[in-house]
Parts: C-alpha cells; sequence; structure tokens
C-alpha cells in the first residue's frame, strides 16, 4: 500500500488543499472518487481495499469536496453528514489495520502523528506506562467489570497464564479523548484511567484515532455551512444530491418495527428515553433529542405507517388534526428543556422538517413530500449520541429500535385486557 494521507486534517492534507484549484476546476476523478467514498455504504460493512491506497492528492481533495458539498447543503444531524462521518471512520480505521497487518511499529507511528502514545512495558506484576504501574490483579479485576479486550487493554486469558503479545497495553493522555466525549461518542467512565493515561489496546487506539478524525471532519462541515454556502458549485450540489440518494436508500432498509395501531398516542407506553425526552433536556442534548428523536418518533407512534421506500405522512393521514396532535408534544418537551429549546435557539423551530414537511414553523399535511420524513433513531444511535437518555428496562433487551417498544407495550397491554 502506498503512503496514504492517513489523516484528512494533518499538515500534509492541509498543504495539498492550499494548492489545489478551486472548486470548478478540480478534475472529475476528484469527485468519482468522493461517490466511491460513501457507496460502499449501501452494500458492505467494510470498505473495499481498493481506497487504501490512493494517490496522496486525490485521495486529500475527494474528503475536502465531500465535506464541502454535504457540509453546506444539509445539517450536522442529517443522514447525509452522518454517511460521511461513518464512511470516514470506516476507511481510516480500514486503513490503519491493513497497515498493522504489515507491520505492528509503523501503525503506531502514523498514529501518533495525532496521538501521544506510551507503550506499555509487560512485567511480571503487571503493566508500566512510565511511572505509572498497574498491577495484574488491578487489569483483570477491571476488565471482569468493562470486558476483555475493550477499554482496558488486556485481552481474554486466564488468570496467571502471564502476559504475552495479546496483552500488549498502551497509554495515552486521557485528555486525548475529550474531544470524542464533547462530541458524544464515548464516556470517560468508559475508559480505564490510572494517573495522566487512559490505558488502551491497540485495537482501542486505531478506533480512537479513527474517531477523532470523525469529529474534525463533522466540525469542519458545521463550519462549511456557516461561512461558505455561497461557494457552491454545479458539481459540488450533484454530489450532494448523489449523497442524499444513497440516504435515502439506507433509511428505506431501516429495521422493519413491531406491527402498531395508528391512534392517539399513549405516553404511558413511551419508552424510558422517550419520557426522558419529555421531561426536558439539558442545552448539550437538545438538538438530537427534540429536533431528531422526539419529532421522528411521535409521528410514527402515533401514525404507525407500514413500511415504505419513501413515506409521506398524507399517505396515511388526510386530517390536519392528527399533526395537530404531534405539535404541542414537540413543543411541550422543548419548553422544558434547560434552557428552553425553542426560545434560545427560535431557527430549530423549522427542524421539523424531519416530519416531512419542509421548513415550516407550522407544519401543513399538504406540504408531506417538502422533505424526507424520517424513521427514529435505532437504540445504538440514541445511546451513543445522547447517553442520560438511554435507561433501560426489561422490555428494553427485547427491542433494537424506540418505536418497537412503543407498540410491544401497547400490544401486550391490548392482550392482558383482552385476556382478562
Amino acid at each position: 500500500m502506498q503512503r496514504t494521507v492517513l489523516d484528512p486534517f494533518s499538515r500534509e492534507a492541509k498543504g495539498i488543499v492550499k494548492k489545489a484549484p478551486p472548486l470548478d476546476q478540480l478534475p472529475g476523478e476528484v469527485f468519482e472518487v468522493s461517490r466511491k467514498k460513501v457507496s460502499w455504504l449501501l452494500e458492505d460493512k467494510k470498505p473495499p481495499k481498493s481506497l487504501f491506497s490512493l494517490e496522496a492528492k486525490t485521495d486529500v481533495l475527494s474528503w475536502y469536496v465531500l465535506f464541502f458539498s454535504v457540509g453546506t447543503n444539509f445539517t450536522e444531524f442529517s443522514n447525509e453528514s452522518r454517511m460521511v462521518e461513518e464512511a470516514l471512520g470506516g476507511i481510516t480505521r480500514g486503513r490503519l489495520e491493513e497497515i498493522e497487518k504489515r507491520e505492528e511499529a509503523r501503525v503506531l507511528w502514523r498514529m501518533a502523528e495525532r496521538l501521544d502514545i506510551t507503550e506499555g512495558q509487560m512485567e511480571d506484576g503487571g503493566l508500566r506506562l512510565g511511572e505509572v504501574f498497574i498491577s495484574k490483579r488491578d487489569l483483570f479485576a477491571e476488565s471482569s467489570i468493562l470486558g476483555f479486550g475493550r477499554r482496558t487493554g488486556v485481552v481474554s486469558v486466564g488468570r496467571g497464564t502471564g502476559f504475552d503479545r495479546r496483552t500488549k497495553g498502551y497509554g495515552i493522555p486521557w485528555k486525548s479523548l475529550i474531544p470524542l466525549v464533547s462530541a458524544k461518542k464515548t464516556r470517560l467512565t468508559d475508559w480505564y484511567i490510572r494517573g495522566c493515561y487512559a490505558v488502551v489496546s491497540l485495537e482501542d487506539l486505531m478506533e480512537i484515532y479513527s474517531g477523532l478524525v470523525t469529529v474534525d471532519a463533522l466540525r469542519h462541515m458545521e463550519r462549511l455551512r456557516a461561512e461558505a454556502r455561497h461557494l457552491r458549485t454545479e458539481q459540488t450540489d450533484a454530489l450532494a444530491r448523489y449523497v442524499s440518494s444513497l440516504a435515502e436508500k439506507r433509511s428505506s432498509r431501516a429495521p422493519a418495527y413491531a406491527a402498531g395501531r395508528a391512534g392517539r398516542l399513549n405516553p404511558e407506553d413511551f419508552p424510558p428515553c422517550i419520557k426522558a425526552v419529555m421531561k426536558g433536556v439539558t442545552s448539550g442534548s437538545r438538538n438530537f433529542a427534540i429536533t431528531v428523536f422526539l419529532t421522528s418518533f411521535v409521528s410514527y407512534a402515533r401514525i404507525a405507517p407500514a413500511k415504505a421506500e419513501d413515506p409521506r405522512i398524507s399517505d396515511y393521514v388526510k386530517d390536519q388534526k392528527v399533526i395537530d396532535e404531534i405539535m404541542p408534544i414537540i413543543n411541550e418537551a422543548a419548553e422544558r428543556c434547560s434552557p428552553p429549546f425553542f426560545e434560545d435557539q427560535p431557527l430549530e423551530r423549522l427542524n421539523v422538517y424531519h416530519l416531512g414537511m419542509g421548513m415550516n414553523e407550522e407544519p401543513r399535511l399538504e406540504n408531506s413530500g417538502a422533505s424526507k420524513w424520517y424513521f427514529p433513531p435505532n437504540c445504538e444511535k440514541v445511546q451513543r449520541e445522547a447517553p442520560p437518555l438511554c435507561q433501560p428496562d426489561e422490555l428494553c433487551k427485547r427491542i433494537k429500535n424506540p418505536l418497537n417498544y412503543y407498540f410491544l407495550r401497547g400490544r401486550d397491554g391490548s392482550e392482558k385486557e383482552e385476556g382478562g
């Protein structure tokens, strides 16, 4: 594999971008590579190896036109932005794994461009990281809580078997995790921290490195959204439409949820995460909790549409009163936020475009189809984007999407009534 630019925000990458011609003068190959970098998400769980060995200039510029195209056309919480984030993280992780297969020292060296890595020294009694010593007993005790091979640098080996390459540990300054914590991609409590170090495995290092790169990409796209929309070109808008078409296809393949019955909402059957949103959330979680999560949940729970490739509310509802039932729930939850969400950020009231009715402060049924009606995010995404909302009960163990919870609770309740 040739020397790729692993980090599109590195000094080397920025140098390539600085010397690049204007967007409307970039060769078509750059845009074609951009398409390839997201298209694999539609079918494959891992990126193709052909994306691991691209020529440096084309590689870097293809990332930047992808960031620009999506950043200037879609919001931070859009499926399109998340697709770019997922593509970047997957390709970065894949490249690291390919390097590691050939030489462990080389992958550590490449990650050291961004991370300050201390290689642990295994001793009979435990692991030494600089002046910090962690006994074997502490390592295994921590593993029994957090799980072998994750978050501790320890892989599954029996007590008393000694250490080998599989149990090799590393340390990074725990402050290196702060960008991931701020972006709600992890919590400090997920990691084993001793002294100034977070104790990690090689797998963890690759995950952290990839995560930091994606956080930079999301921040970069947010800046573009605010500062560079006027620089859009026909080519960048075409690329944005392409990414959007992929996002729609992925959304149409969303897992089926338990069959529900359309009818007035029953808050008693809401899952714990939705009940937590209804009580009000703090500023760090408001955008996701209200705009993305609650809006999509209450609309699907109230209308219970049959699965369709590109559903519109007007396909299932003919009475504006249904929308008038949904909006007060969203507005009340926003009002309970700290500070009140729509008062603090008035423009976010327009973000109920997730209902599929465009950017309207008062959604009307006749506007259905003006934007995409988003399916509620899965439990995994809720836990990742807003961890405090995820407080599972016994029923949560049976479902993967909060919507399933609502319909299962309603069905189980009906069966009890009928049987009683």
